[in-house]
Formats: C-alpha cells, structure tokens, sequence
C-alpha cells in the first residue's frame, strides 16, 4: 500500500488476525518496544495494559522510497 509519512516520523503498524496462526517469524533485535494485546485493536490511538517486548512479530520490514536527491 501507498502511504504518506511525513519525514523524521514515527510509524505505528497494527497487525490483526482472527485465527490461529502457529509459531510466528520474529526479529529479535527490536530497536523500539512492540505491544501486544487481545483482540482487534487495530486503528486505535492507545492499547491501555497492552503487554510490551522488545522482539518484532510477523513484520519483517518497512520498505521507504524516498525522493531523489536534488542537485
């Protein structure tokens, strides 16, 4: 998907899923905390008691394409 984010931004990414997934891919290398939380919290501003690590679930990366440099 597109999407626009200002630069210097801090992105937030949501992940839900209704069912069952099995063991998940992970990054444990996390530079910033990942919340976690029962049920469908996606699109929310706050996750109040959300559990806190510092591993990346099921996102591998952001992929950003920045403007070419002027000249």
């Amino acid at each position: 998907m597109d999407l626009t984010v200002a630069p210097l931004k801090d992105l937030a990414v949501s992940l839900y899923f209704p069912g069952q997934t099995g063991a998940p891919t992970t990054h444990t290398i996390g530079l910033h905390p990942a919340y976690i939380k029962d049920g469908d919290v996606t699109g929310q501003a706050a996750m109040p008691d959300a559990a806190t690590t510092q591993w990346y679930y099921w996102l591998e990366g952001i992929d950003v394409a920045a403007p070419p440099p002027l000249r």
